[in-house]
């Protein structure tokens, strides 16, 4: 059977999130946090459920797509049935007309279930806060968080991740702010690039490296802030070991896990922003005042009287 690139798989995940723009079905059904069940003999349109699970005995017309949840059919469904961050069980009556994809999650097949379209599983992927948790989930989460932190740890050294650190406990607010306005501006680049025709991939990989490199830079250093309160743990390296090790699990908390991964997002390039991948915690602030230039005499003389 041929297989699709992977964007394309993506495509009904894209299509559940901007499709409200255009309206619904009145028997489509969408919920989030709260599991949806299609009884025998009923019949609905497109089923999209955000961190919960959805489970088919009758009849979707539509396409099913759950975030950060799994399907379960034993029914039909006539367009493509998408698990992003949780597995795809198929009864042994279950019958799907277009494309199963399981990313973050197992697929499973009974005898005399049939898909006419392709079938995609990826168990090795984790989205943050979904509802299913899988063994090889959680040693890719762990193992990048921990591997990328603790490689970002070491190239920058000891001064830079312990200034970091420092910046997270005394400037928390101003890194919250900055980490919002790059985590902005990065979208926004991303968005441009669209428009760039030929150059767009590079583009968007050199937006995407610096972004990346902001970020792990200032995990590592909200990492060693973070394993420094814990007890019993000495030395900066263990203090990023033990932290990274931290963000992975709140990161494994059903549907929180998600809030987090957003908030590390957001304050992990702030970190390394308003330091300068950790040169001094107010690196920002002593930047934008040599641009600024010297104070003309006058107004000095005027401030001094």
């Amino acid at each position: 059977m041929p297989r699709k690139p992977a964007f394309s798989l993506l495509a009904p995940i894209l299509l559940c999130l901007i499709g409200p723009a255009w309206g619904r079905a009145a028997d489509d059904i969408e919920q989030f946090a709260r599991d949806v069940i299609v009884e025998a003999g009923q019949t609905t349109g497109d089923v999209v459920c955000f961190f919960c699970a959805v489970s088919v005995r009758g009849v979707v017309e539509g396409d099913v797509v759950v975030i950060g949840g799994g399907i379960e059919v034993h029914g039909g469904v006539v367009g493509d049935a998408v698990a992003s961050g949780g597995g795809i069980r198929l009864g042994p009556r279950a019958k799907v007309g277009g494309e199963v994809v399981a990313i973050a999650g197992p697929f499973e097949q009974d005898a005399g279930a049939s898909v006419k379209g392709d079938v995609e599983s990826n168990p090795w992927a984790y989205i943050p806060g979904q509802r299913q948790i899988f063994l090889r989930s959680v040693v890719t989460l762990v193992g990048l968080n921990v591997g990328l932190l603790a490689l970002a740890a070491l190239i920058l050294r000891r001064r830079r991740v312990e200034i970091m650190a420092k910046v997270v406990r005394r400037r928390y607010v101003l890194i919250a702010v900055l980490g919002v306005a790059v985590l902005a501006l990065f979208v926004i680049l991303l968005v441009l690039c669209n428009y760039t025709g030929q150059a767009q991939p590079v583009l968007a990989l050199i937006a995407l490296g610096v972004f990346g490199v902001a970020a792990l830079a200032g995990g590592a250093g909200l990492s060693c802030c973070l394993g420094g309160t814990l007890p019993q743990v000495e030395g900066w390296g263990q203090r990023v070991f033990a932290g990274a090790v931290l963000l992975a699990i709140l990161q494994l908390i059903p549907v929180a896990g998600m809030f987090v991964f957003v908030v590390l997002a957001i304050i992990a390039p702030g970190i390394a922003t308003l330091s300068g991948l950790g040169s001094a915690e107010d690196w920002l602030p002593r930047l934008l005042a040599r641009r600024r230039g010297p104070v003309p005499a006058a107004e000095n003389q005027a401030s001094e009287g």
